[in-house]
């Protein structure tokens, strides 16, 4: 009688370290644009044609989905003792409108909360007086990651644009949602 639980233990200890171990759950990785919507409509392409998706003018334009994305980077990718994000987002040259877009890397410190929210702070030296600054044309509002199993992100920016058929620069509320990309 003594011996079945002594056999019980060391059969369920046998049992739970044969199981495989299964890796948590990351949120660290490149995250690739789905849709780009601003709260009005606007002509970035001067087709003659203002609409809220950004992302549909962009491509007319050459400016590919694929060269759009977020990569949130773990501690373990760099070794500087904190997650960083980096944007690689489109951006216009406030110069010459007629100069079209660039698609510039934005780097920062990037703490996340429980709640999926990430805040920003410097990793380098500041370029702009905020680190919710990435360009002079660009503010962060607000980065989160979306609670379901798609692994989304949400970004929204604060962009200033020039509308091709107003023929002026307006600044616009723009929001990004991208989706991990499969590793």
């Amino acid at each position: 009688m003594k011996r079945i639980p002594l056999l019980l233990v060391l059969w369920s200890l046998l049992f739970c370290s044969c199981q495989e171990e299964v890796e948590p759950e990351t949120v660290f990785g490149r995250y690739v644009v789905q849709s780009i919507v601003a709260d009005q409509a606007i002509d970035l392409s001067g087709e003659g044609v203002p609409a809220a998706d950004l992302l549909s003018q962009f491509e007319s334009m050459r400016i590919w989905q694929q060269s759009i994305f977020v990569s949130l980077y773990s501690t373990r990718d760099f070794n500087v003792g904190y997650p960083q994000v980096v944007f690689t987002i489109p951006f216009q040259l406030d110069e010459d409108p007629k100069l079209g877009f660039g698609n510039g890397s934005f780097g920062r410190r990037a703490d996340i909360s429980s709640d999926g929210r990430v805040s920003l702070d410097w990793s380098l030296a500041p370029d702009f007086p905020q680190p919710d600054q990435l360009h002079q044309s660009i503010w962060v509002e607000e980065i989160r990651l979306l609670d379901n199993a798609d692994k989304e992100l949400e970004v929204v920016l604060h962009q200033t644009f020039f509308d091709q058929a107003q023929r002026e620069w307006v600044q616009a509320k723009v929001v990004y949602q991208f989706l991990l990309e499969e590793s």
